[in-house]
């Protein structure tokens, strides 16, 4: 689910970015908390990745 969060912070202008920002969240450091727990792959991924059940869970969720 690190990814999703990521994904929604990606370009700073969405509803999740927005709603971070005004609870006085730096996008930056949540971008390198994200990256200090849980790495840094050496290439992405190609091809089609399942979601897990957790990342399902929480896309129906939302």
């Amino acid at each position: 689910t690190e990814h999703i969060l990521l994904g929604l912070i990606h370009e700073g202008e969405g509803v999740a970015a927005k709603a971070l920002e005004s609870l006085g969240i730096s996008l930056e450091a949540v971008r390198q908390q994200v990256e200090e727990i849980i790495g840094q792959g050496q290439q992405a991924p190609s091809g089609h990745i399942p979601f897990t059940p957790r990342a399902k869970k929480v896309l129906e969720l939302s």
